[in-house]
């Protein structure tokens, strides 16, 4: 029941995404730029949502259906353990009245530590802490908890204060092997080497990378390879950040923005890249294991690095044998330019490890979560008999 809802119940345009997707390049981009000074009225529009409707999130309207519906099925297949993911944080709530009302088993997914993170909590008061207590049944009750990163489990202990944490279970996306099953003379191929660059570049990322690459590439030996950095992602969000950091850099004719493409012909420009970029800088998002960095990992492509020490990402490159750290700020150009030029080693990987990245490796985690769940409710059964 939103305005966009109550708008199509009374004979007004269908605004479901089913309808609007073929118009979705216009639709985002109007969205990633928002007027720059509002009217009155969407100020306090937008206000009277984030401060009193969207509470804890925009789905609060959705948990009472959801668990009828849920509990139907339930009972109907004897279904014995529900999973819940999140965000949005009503999840949560819908899987402990679920455990509640039934009895169920309960595993709780955590797709990001969203009250440890500013950009995904309420900023008032009152809606935070609706949203701590969601998080924290799923915390407090729920059998099992299965987070995308490992920096999560300690996030989760530390803030809600569990003294074990043998429920928390790390799995981690995982990147699908039929898409890679287009044949490689289709892959997207450069008469010249290039690095790549995943999805959107963000406000909070640096423009460390820019620096160093723009001293790379005065060195006469790397501008005769016509080396390229190709940044993939939605082009109305990378453009208006990138594009200035490249004229500031003159780096103009060294980089090129390519619009959001199908999975398969993007994993085919991974593969024929010298090496993935993962450039947020060195004091960003610490705790975030990027969905580009899961690819990168899982294609066994080395990955040059630009953060934070320690960091999620950084052990996951260390581990894998993946990463190339531009950490001496001083050495950087210099190390950047000698992997350019291929006169450094790539790196040797950790095949087993970066297996765990594949989407089987992913549903094989889970499977063995639900069973071990499940196992443990009927032991636990068992005794108390």
């Amino acid at each position: 029941p939103t305005a966009r809802g109550l708008r199509m119940a009374l004979g007004g345009h269908d605004r479901t995404f089913k309808s609007i997707k073929a118009s979705y390049t216009e639709t985002a981009s109007s969205e990633a730029q928002p007027l720059a000074s509002p009217d009155l009225f969407r100020r306090f529009y937008r206000y009277l949502l984030d401060a009193w409707l969207h509470v804890p999130d925009a789905y609060w309207t959705w948990e009472r259906p959801a668990v009828k519906m849920a509990s139907d099925l339930i009972q109907r297949h004897q279904i014995p353990l529900v999973l819940t993911s999140a965000l949005p944080y009503t999840s949560h709530r819908i899987g402990f009245r679920l455990k509640q009302r039934l009895g169920v088993r309960w595993i709780a997914d955590f797709r990001d530590p969203a009250t440890h993170s500013h950009r995904m909590f309420s900023p008032f008061e009152r809606v935070f802490l609706r949203q701590r207590r969601a998080e924290n049944l799923a915390v407090q009750h729920a059998d099992a908890i299965t987070v995308l990163a490992e920096s999560y489990a300690l996030i989760l202990t530390e803030t809600y204060g569990l003294k074990d944490n043998s429920r928390i279970h790390f799995i981690s996306t995982g990147l699908d092997e039929s898409l890679l099953e287009s044949p490689r003379e289709n892959a997207h191929r450069l008469s010249s080497p290039y690095l790549v660059f995943v999805g959107e570049f963000l406000t909070s990322y640096d423009d460390s990378f820019f620096r160093i690459f723009s001293q790379v590439v005065r060195n006469p030996q790397v501008a005769q390879t016509g080396v390229k950095i190709l940044f993939i992602g939605r082009e109305d969000v990378n453009g208006p950040l990138i594009t200035p950091l490249a004229r500031q850099y003159e780096l103009e004719r060294f980089i090129e923005i390519i619009d959001h493409l199908p999975q398969e012909q993007l994993y085919n420009y991974i593969r024929e890249a010298r090496a993935g970029l993962l450039i947020p800088g060195r004091r960003a998002l610490w705790w975030s294991l990027y969905a580009k960095l899961v690819d990168y990992i899982a294609l066994q492509k080395p990955v040059v690095a630009i953060v934070p020490n320690p960091s999620e990402a950084r052990m996951h490159l260390e581990r894998s044998g993946l990463g190339i750290f531009l950490d001496d700020q001083e050495r950087a150009a210099e190390q950047l330019t000698r992997f350019i030029l291929s006169d450094t080693d790539v790196p040797e990987v950790d095949v087993e490890y970066c297996k765990q990245f594949l989407v089987k490796s992913q549903v094989s985690a889970f499977i063995k979560v639900f069973e071990h769940v499940i196992e443990s409710s009927q032991l636990r059964k068992f005794k108390s008999d």
